[in-house]
């Protein structure tokens, strides 16, 4: 059985993981996904790294991360009260919104940090690496 697999089912017994399948794993060392403060608690936008007891908190509230970069950024869109929001997040930076506007969400992001997703209805190039 594949170690990702195998992470997945036990953060789903424990009640952490709350989407069906994993959004995002990076080779065999983290999973991005939406999981509970608790059994039945509120959801979030989450990371969790090897070793760790609980996921990392992304900052994106309710957010759905989508895709997660061997280089360890996530990116995603979390709802607002006008629309979704594209996100990234990574260890250095943080969370950081990727458009003003509402109405956007980030699909997958390469190695070198490119984001791609879509902003007011229409496929977008979000963002670049941003050093």
């Amino acid at each position: 059985m594949h170690s990702t697999f195998r992470l997945t089912l036990v953060l789903a017994a424990l009640g952490f993981l709350v989407s069906p399948s994993v959004v995002a794993a990076q080779g065999q060392s983290a999973i991005a996904g939406v999981a509970r403060t608790a059994p039945g608690g509120t959801t979030y936008a989450a990371l969790w790294l090897p070793g760790a007891v609980t996921p990392i908190d992304l900052g994106a509230g309710p957010g759905i991360p989508m895709a997660l970069s061997d280089g360890g950024t996530v990116v995603g869109h979390a709802p607002t009260g006008s629309g979704d929001r594209a996100f990234r997040w990574d260890a250095i930076t943080g969370l950081q919104w990727l458009t003003a506007g509402p109405a956007s969400q980030a699909w997958d992001v390469n190695t070198a940090g490119t984001i791609v997703g879509s902003a007011s209805q229409q496929a977008s190039y979000l963002a670049g690496d941003p050093a």
